[in-house]
């Protein structure tokens, strides 16, 4: 039966999605290698040579890798490394620890973890290098393949003899490419196996943290009236102690092995430090001696070798990272001791007391950290510690005669430590050793930065009295302020730094950084305006930097830059003004972009902007813009004698709008910087300072006129105010209606003085004219009075 057109156009169309599906269902062929093209003949040659050099070359790296084989040494005993420290880890977090020992663990491990991820960085760069190393001599040989077999016909028999040992060549430096990435791969496998030992482990101390922290106020033992002592203190107990402490040391001699060099450069260092401080003692004490103030900053070389150690201290961390405990043991000691010793040069002899506390608490400290791996040894020893610091604070404050401060913050220690005693009687333990061990931690925190920002007080003081910095004029005029500026700068760093370290002894930083983010993150809308207040603050430090630089930069300029160039008077100001508005514009574009302003607000904010220019800020933009103009074009500068109407003054200075005009009667006329420019201003000191003085007299008809010029003119010249050059002039100017009219023409330097020398010449001319008999007459006026009769 024939089918229908319609019905044969379905059945196509089911027969094409039949085909179709079937061919959706096998697997699509992988594409194979597009064929080489072979070379042509007149390149063999030429490229024979080309792919000798590559293989020479990449046989040279191959041969002399040393960074791959350095690396291979290197990972292999941080491998072995790292399964022991995870064995002790895993030890510690079976017994217990407190929230500082855990966080301590938390640094180490974290340590570990960046070390493994530069590892496993500088792996995955070798081993692409060796992927396209490998890619290039898969298309070498593919082309010299294809090459050899089309030109076979038409090259030389010692062409394809070379071509022959080339495909040989490049075939063994793949043997040998594929070797050596089998064994990256091999190493990063071992890598990775590291790395997920390590982030295991993190993740465990750091769950074992949050748990503990939540559960701070939860009893996790027993009263300590309550404990077993004859069941925990066993007799092979004190046996033990010696096997654990033998084991720590031959871990810390393991440990001084491996870091030879190490320990090397930090003894080098400290003899060096040693040395200068030695040296500095001896040219820092008589400055004391001159200036009082200054005792307690050059105390701090008294004692070289205390100063030394403590600044090496605030370095161990980074020199010897992931040190045994009994290491951690000596670095905290020489933090400690030395701290104490630089306080002792330092303080009155009633802190004498506090320090040896501090001393006797931080040897109990120690001990308890030897003894961890004992857990009713470490609560005793730490009971021992917080009833000692409590008997001490307590005697202190009824003992001592303390500051208002001072008892204050000894009350607030106090009944911390005797909240986390308490704790420890009643079997809080983690409550107590979170509130005791941050307490005693934040106290040497406090030490050691009391005594870090002594001595970097006392090397501020040598620093700004040595070479190059007293070559600086603008250092040596102002040393004091320089000095007070990086004694506070240090003082607020340092009281950072102990906030920041004790809220990370307290395992609480990471909650209090993070709150602080979001508060600095949260956005402020007014309205079309949006900014976040971090924005805010970073845009407020960078104002008050700017401003500081730009006063420092025309301290810089006036004392250390001008008195070395030849500039014309006015220049010093008009640069130093510019500098200043400069680097408060470049100060106010990065306060902006602090705050986040967007720039299309700042586009409606100066279209706003020139609409009110418009209408009525054109004037103090006329004369800002004319301040600008004065500051280039200098017409008058700071320092001229100039005359604006009836006002003259010395200019003292040109601002964004307006001048100081001071004048002789001792007031300060402000004058708008636009009318500098639109009304006639008089400059009597714009081309040179000389100022010509115009003096009248008249004389008796009785007087000879030659004689009188000779007397007049020898008089002004022996004023020592009237310049030799140009000379002094007499002229005969007229008869008068009762005297013959004489005019004295001098030059002299314009000044503040000008009325002082008017003064003086006239006197001295008058005293010349009355010693020569000469009269000087006055006009006599005939009264007539007229009576009326009547």
């Amino acid at each position: 039966m024939p089918l229908s057109p319609r019905r044969r156009w379905l059945a196509l169309v089911s027969l094409w999605l039949l085909l179709s599906l079937a061919g959706l269902a096998q697997p699509s062929p992988t594409p194979s290698p597009r064929p080489a093209e072979p070379l042509p003949v007149s390149e063999v040659a030429f490229q024979l040579e080309e792919t000798r050099s590559l293989l020479v070359e990449m046989k040279l790296r191959l041969r002399n890798s040393a960074t791959e084989s350095q690396f291979l040494r290197e990972f292999e005993p941080q491998a072995s490394e790292i399964e022991r420290h995870a064995t002790q880890a895993l030890k510690t977090l079976s017994k217990n620890p407190s929230l500082s020992e855990l966080r301590e663990l938390e640094s180490d491990w974290q340590g570990h973890q960046a070390d493994l991820k530069g590892a496993r960085d500088r792996l995955t760069a070798l081993d692409g290098q060796r992927a396209a190393e490998q890619a290039d001599l898969e298309e070498q040989s593919r082309v010299w393949s294809a090459t050899e077999s089309a030109r076979a016909s038409q090259v030389p028999e010692r062409l394809r003899r070379d071509m022959g040992e080339l495909r040989d060549s490049i075939a063994r430096v793949q043997q040998q490419e594929t070797e050596a990435r089998g064994r990256l791969l091999i190493s990063l496998t071992d890598l990775a196996r590291a790395q997920s030992r390590v982030n295991n482990i993190l993740a465990t101390v750091r769950q074992t943290r949050d748990s503990k922290v939540e559960r701070v106020f939860v009893r996790d033992g027993v009263p300590i009236w309550r404990v077993d002592l004859g069941s925990q203190l066993h007799p092979g107990l004190l046996g033990e102690l010696p096997a654990l402490v033998a084991g720590d040391q031959r871990e810390l001699l393991a440990f001084l092995k491996e870091n030879e060099a190490r320990l090397c450069l930090h003894l080098l260092g400290l003899l060096l430090l040693v040395a200068g401080l030695r040296w500095a003692q001896a040219r820092v004490a008589p400055w004391a001696i001159q200036e009082p103030a200054l005792a307690g900053a050059v105390s701090v070389f008294s004692a070289p070798i205390s100063t030394a150690l403590l600044m090496t201290a605030c370095l161990t961390p980074w020199i010897y990272p992931r040190a045994p405990v009994l290491m951690k043991v000596g670095l905290a000691a020489l933090t400690l001791l030395p701290a104490v010793l630089v306080l002792r040069q330092l303080l009155p002899a009633r802190f004498y007391p506090f320090l040896n506390a501090l001393i006797v608490l931080f040897c109990l400290d120690q001990s308890r950290m030897v003894c961890a791996a004992q857990p009713v040894v470490t609560r005793l020893l730490f009971w021992c510690e917080l009833l000692f610091a409590c008997a001490f604070l307590s005697r202190a404050q009824a003992r001592y005669a303390l500051q208002a401060r001072l008892r204050s913050i000894c009350l607030v220690l106090n009944g911390l430590l005797l909240l986390a005693l308490v704790a420890n009687l009643l079997g809080y333990r983690d409550l107590s050793y979170w509130l005791g061990d941050g307490t005693v931690h934040s106290a040497d925190l406090a030490v050691f930065l009391l005594a870090g920002v002594e001595v970097v007080s006392g090397l501020t003081l040598l620093t700004l009295r040595l070479a190059p910095l007293t070559l600086l004029a603008s250092i040596r005029e102002n040393r004091l302020h320089f000095r007070q500026a990086i004694f506070w700068s240090v003082q607020i760093l340092a009281c950072l730094a102990w906030l920041i370290l004790t809220l990370d002894a307290l395992a609480i930083l990471w909650p209090v950084s993070d709150g602080l983010h979001a508060l600095l993150e949260r956005r402020v809308v007014l309205g079309s305006l949006s900014f976040r207040l971090g924005g805010l603050l970073g845009a407020l430090v960078v104002l008050w930097i700017a401003g500081k630089v730009s006063r420092f930069s025309k301290s810089v300029l006036e004392l250390d830059v001008y008195p070395h160039l030849q500039l014309a008077p006015g220049v010093d100001y008009t640069i130093t003004t510019l500098v200043r508005y400069l680097i408060l514009l470049v100060g106010l574009l990065f306060a902006l972009a602090a705050v986040g302003v967007d720039t299309t607000k700042l586009t409606i904010v100066a279209g706003a902007l020139s609409v009110g220019i418009g209408f009525g800020l054109q004037n103090i933009v006329n004369n800002f813009v004319s301040g600008l103009i004065l500051l280039c074009e200098r017409p008058v500068k700071v320092g001229d004698t100039i005359q604006v109407d009836q006002q003259i003054g010395v200019l003292k200075q040109v601002g964004l709008r307006a001048a100081v005009l001071r004048t002789g009667e001792g007031s300060d006329v402000i004058v708008p910087n636009g009318d500098l420019l639109s009304t006639q201003v008089t400059n009597w000191t714009l081309s040179d300072p000389l100022r010509r003085l115009n003096l009248d007299i008249g004389v008796s008809y009785q007087s000879q006129p030659r004689q009188v010029l000779d007397l007049l003119l020898a008089t002004a010249r022996q004023s020592p105010d009237v310049l030799e050059n140009p000379e002094p002039s007499v002229l005969f100017v007229g008869l008068g209606e009762s005297s013959l009219n004489f005019r004295v023409q001098v030059w002299i330097q314009h000044s503040q003085a000008y009325a002082t020398v008017q003064s003086d010449l006239l006197m001295r001319l008058y005293e010349a004219l009355q010693a020569a008999n000469i009269d000087i007459p006055f006009p006599t006026r005939t009264i007539m009075v007229e009576r009326k009769k009547g």
